[in-house]
């Protein structure tokens, strides 16, 4: 990539790391002491660093560390603060935030603004979705029902995108830096079971674009304001 000229500005060593990475060895839970689990894992977490910094060579590349608790300040905080003690160097805090998970909108203000002020770092919501048709999220693990509280239709997913860039965009400090949608083209095909039947798909199921597709131009509009 460095050879190309197409090095990222923005790498991501691992994927929700919540619970550590390269088990068992660098599992932070439920295997031996706790302390010697955190030490293990921030030592794979550092040579991950190291190496995209030496592959990059001159080019700064920023590095952002990817949890899945969007709607858990605590967790956040506990996460980054252990982080901020083995001496982990990043740039980024990455967060996925799905309501039927995470929880209310509130929940992610909560995380969004205590993390850009305590941690002083940019935020990115680096995963996040919405059904554009009914899904029952009681049969669901770990869902819970009640935090849907928009609509699961196409204008629902829609108003729930606009909710969530804009609770972004108002992070304390503007360090709010944007929002990514997983799996935005998981349109059902015959013989393949796509994630939630495709209900979270910013497209329908022959391919039209969805209204909440046309969300994300609010954020060069505010931009550009």
């Amino acid at each position: 990539m460095k050879n190309e000229g197409v090095l990222p500005d923005v790498v991501q060593p691992g994927n929700e790391v919540t619970n550590g990475m390269l088990w068992p060895d660098g599992k932070l839970y439920n295997v031996g002491d706790p302390e010697r689990q955190w030490d293990k894992f921030t030592r794979l977490l550092k040579a991950a660093i190291q190496g995209i910094k030496d592959g990059a060579g001159e080019k700064e590349i920023k590095i952002l560390i990817h949890i899945d608790r969007g709607g858990d300040w605590a967790g956040t905080k506990f996460f980054f603060e252990n982080l901020e003690r083995h001496n982990v160097s990043y740039d980024v805090i990455g967060l996925s935030y799905y309501p039927w998970w995470h929880g209310v909108m509130d929940n992610l203000r909560e995380t969004l603004n205590n993390a850009a002020i305590h941690f002083d770092k940019d935020i990115l919501v680096v995963e996040t979705a919405y059904p554009h048709f009914n899904v029952d999220f009681s049969q669901i693990k770990y869902a819970n029902p009640k935090y849907m509280e928009w609509p699961m239709s196409p204008e629902g997913q829609k108003s729930f995108l606009a909710e969530l860039i804009l609770s972004v965009l108002k992070t304390p400090n503007n360090r709010g830096l944007g929002v990514l949608w997983w799996y935005p083209e998981s349109i059902p095909v015959s013989g393949l079971n796509v994630w939630f039947g495709g209900a979270n798909a910013l497209f329908d199921e022959k391919g039209n674009v969805l209204p909440a597709m046309g969300i994300f131009k609010i954020f060069s509009d505010w931009e550009e304001q």
